[in-house]
């Protein structure tokens, strides 16, 4: 496993870069160009928090683009667990307590399911 840690120095106060970070519409601006990521509709200007855990809100994305912005993390040592959430969004559950939720809506369920159960081969615990 390759691990790598990037550290940088933001010359700004921890208000600002967090009104920065916490509206979900600045992804594509601190996303890495490589992962192709796309915000293709509106999204709310805030985030949900539950019990100090954040979730993210993406009301809609692209199966591809999903994929995409998940290779980095297809490994048990980040992902806690996987699953369908009763809407068909897909939630992502980090070991860091993280937990983002995906709504894709450019292919079937049955597409998503077929994703969990990739998932599921590569050791991802895959929630029924």
């Amino acid at each position: 496993m390759h691990r790598i840690h990037r550290e940088q120095v933001v010359p700004a106060s921890l208000e600002n870069v967090w009104d920065f970070i916490k509206d979900p519409n600045n992804l594509n601006a601190i996303t890495p160009d490589d992962l192709n990521f796309k915000i293709v509709s509106n999204i709310p200007p805030q985030m949900v928090f539950e019990k100090m855990k954040w979730r993210c809100l993406m009301k809609t994305c692209s199966l591809n683009h999903f994929l995409e912005a998940v290779k980095p993390w297809i490994d048990s040592e980040y992902i806690r667990n996987a699953h369908l959430d009763p809407d068909g969004n897909f939630e992502l559950n980090f070991v860091d307590g993280v937990k983002n939720v995906y709504r894709i809506d450019d292919c079937s369920r049955e597409q998503l399911k077929a994703v969990l159960a990739d998932l599921k081969e590569k050791g991802i615990p895959v929630k029924a």
